[in-house]
């Protein structure tokens, strides 16, 4: 187990996004924990590149490395999450030979260009509250924290070249970081990798309503407006019915409202 702990030492972001632990949880600051839940009570700091996080855990501090963090998400004990971490690596058994620590797994999908780059964006950005707020088009659209979002420079050719952008991340249902839209000063979007989702509000209770919103400031408006909901961003025309299909496949009893141009189509879609 020492020589697996030994090849995931600076590969943590990949291995727990690959398990389903969505990127916004894996910053350096306070938020929500993605076993718990809370509101401000864990922090993902990546220590040596070890995967270490704190939890407060509502007075009962959880810590550790990636693989404490994958026991605190899903309760596994270590054999069961080392299983699983060998099986993002690549690596079949604990016989297998392990590849060196600088080696991508060859298993490890190909990832085009501008996925590369939106992956670079969103890891550079900045998600402070205030500054992310005071973005041109956050302050038009009235929204007063980062929700989501980040902001930091990007180059494109409907945005401009090194634009001040609001950044938001794309990611699957799972939480697997895929894309990010980039929204410049004047609210140009331009999108880099694919198309995805963004999560708003308490996604670890399954019994809240989901509403399904087309664009981000849309879903930001939704979630401020309707409370204790969980609000899902859709990115381009014809996406809210497939995410609506797609949740409804995994759990058909969902209820769902979908938002369309701001006309509330509400009832349990399945």
């Amino acid at each position: 187990m020492i020589e697996l702990k030994r090849h995931t030492i600076g590969r943590w972001h990949y291995v727990l996004t690959a398990l389903a632990v969505a990127p916004d949880y894996l910053r350096n600051r306070h938020g929500p924990c993605p076993g718990c839940g809370g509101t401000d009570r864990f922090r993902f700091d990546d220590k040596d590149g070890r995967g270490t996080f704190f939890c407060g855990g509502g007075g009962e501090p959880v810590s550790g490395d990636g693989f404490t963090l994958l026991n605190h998400v899903y309760g596994w004990d270590f054999k069961t999450t080392a299983k699983e971490v060998r099986k993002v690596l690549g690596i079949a058994s604990e016989k297998t030979t392990l590849l060196p620590a600088n080696v991508v797994p060859i298993t490890k999908p190909k990832v085009s260009k501008t996925q590369l780059y939106a992956e670079s964006l969103w890891k550079s950005a900045n998600s402070d509250d205030g500054y992310v707020a005071s973005h041109p088009y956050c302050v038009r659209k009235g929204i007063k924290w980062a929700c989501g979002a980040s902001r930091g420079p990007a180059s494109g050719r409907l945005v401009g070249g090194n634009a001040d952008c609001l950044i938001v991340s794309q990611t699957t249902l799972q939480g697997t970081l895929i894309g990010v839209e980039c929204i410049n000063p004047e609210g140009v979007k331009q999108s880099f990798g694919k198309k995805g989702v963004l999560m708003l509000g308490n996604t670890l209770n399954k019994s809240l309503p989901l509403y399904i919103v087309e664009g981000w400031a849309d879903a930001v408006s939704a979630w401020m407006l309707f409370g204790d909901v969980v609000v899902i961003a859709v990115f381009g025309k014809n996406q809210q019915d497939k995410v609506t299909d797609e949740i409804l496949a995994a759990r058909p009893q969902r209820n769902i409202i979908i938002v369309r141009d701001s006309d509330a189509q509400i009832g349990n879609v399945g």
